[in-house]
């Protein structure tokens, strides 16, 4: 008689979003809003906190949702700085005589990804991992600084007003990597500023993360 095998069962395996990572960031303009880009001051942190997966019985394919924070700290050079003019952002040169120790523009989003992983058995008990989606972004806060001397002392000022920095976006992104290390590249299609309120700009990032 015909012997019938049991399904072999799914090897249960971590997957890849909850986390801390850490990455460069450039800005794709046509514009001056990349050149004057300070790209080994430019990073880009995530710290991913909230995780949910689901697995498609018979492969090893997996869906991923979460939640998370992106901190984004964008660091300019050549006495430049973002500030607000008629209630645009625009990119200014500081006065004559009054060089800029620091130029950063900061702004932070919530995250929510939509993964899907794909994982490679390595040995017996480790596994290759690839994953690939969109995260949407809900920005939370934004600020412009600039740090300068005066009378022999350091002095930080915050620019007046609203940045315009798009409210909500997304990213493409792709992970790669072996357990609980791995490499990150995302992109994001639209400009970090709305149309018409900003420099033009899109964000690239690539770094590291470290998965719980």
């Amino acid at each position: 008689p015909e012997i019938f095998k049991p399904k072999e069962k799914r090897t249960d395996y971590n997957s890849h979003w909850a986390g801390f990572g850490i990455g460069f960031a450039t800005i794709n303009s046509n514009s001056e809003f990349s050149s004057i880009l300070n790209i080994s001051r430019s990073l880009q942190y995530n710290l991913n906190f909230v995780e949910g997966v689901w697995y498609w019985e018979n492969t090893n394919l997996t869906g991923i949702l979460g939640m998370g924070i992106q901190f984004n700290s964008i660091h300019f050079q050549n006495n430049k700085f973002i500030e607000v003019e008629d209630y645009k952002s625009v990119i200014s040169t500081m006065e004559t005589g009054k060089e800029l120790n620091k130029s950063r523009l900061h702004y932070t989003y919530l995250t929510f990804p939509f993964l899907i992983e794909k994982t490679f058995p390595v040995g017996k008990s480790s596994h290759l991992f690839f994953n690939g989606g969109i995260v949407a972004k809900v920005k939370t806060a934004s600020s412009s600084k600039v740090w300068f001397n005066e009378n022999g002392k350091e002095k930080k000022m915050k620019m007046p007003g609203e940045l315009n920095i798009r409210p909500i976006t997304f990213d493409f992104i792709v992970q790669a990597g072996i357990e609980n290390f791995g490499l990150f590249a995302s992109y994001s299609p639209l400009s970090i500023f709305l149309n018409n309120k900003g420099p033009k700009g899109n964000q690239g990032t690539i770094g590291l993360q470290v998965y719980f």
